[in-house]
């Protein structure tokens, strides 16, 4: 994902009703940087360091829900200008983003929520082979 999209920014400068877009846009960066809303194994199974695999269930749901309010803000935002919604989700695609929910977490419990750490944890060193790692501080830790 670009990590400035300019071309999204200058179209809801000309049509309003694109801003909730602009501003989902955001969230998701600030969501997948993250690591509480990932899990630490891909959707095969294949375990990986902390914060590296995809999206777990309960950070999608948070996501979707997210997705659906930009939505609706766009329809409200775009009837005031008398303009055409621009749905992104249309309720055959939200049931079977639901029934994955279902189906991640009876398939792949490993995708449910991410695991939960300690103090401490290991994270791979960017730029180095697969071998390095580095313990990190879990700034986010409410255990002590």
């Amino acid at each position: 994902m670009v990590t400035i999209d300019k071309s999204t920014k200058e179209t809801a400068k000309k049509k309003p009703w694109f801003e909730p877009y602009v501003e989902l846009r955001e969230m998701i960066l600030s969501m997948y940087k993250d690591p509480r809303n990932r899990a630490d194994q891909m959707r095969n199974g294949k375990v990986l360091c902390y914060g590296e695999g995809t999206f777990t269930v309960k950070a999608r749901m948070q996501l979707f829900e997210a997705v659906m309010e930009a939505q609706r803000m766009n329809e409200r935002i775009a009837k005031m200008y008398g303009a055409d919604p621009q749905a992104l989700i249309n309720e055959e695609l939200a049931e079977a983003i639901q029934q994955q929910w279902i189906d991640d977490i009876q398939e792949r419990p490993w995708l449910e929520d991410a695991t939960e750490l300690g103090l401490f944890y290991e994270e791979r060193i960017k730029g180095k082979n697969d071998k390095w790692f580095q313990l990190t501080w879990n700034h986010l830790y409410e255990g002590a």
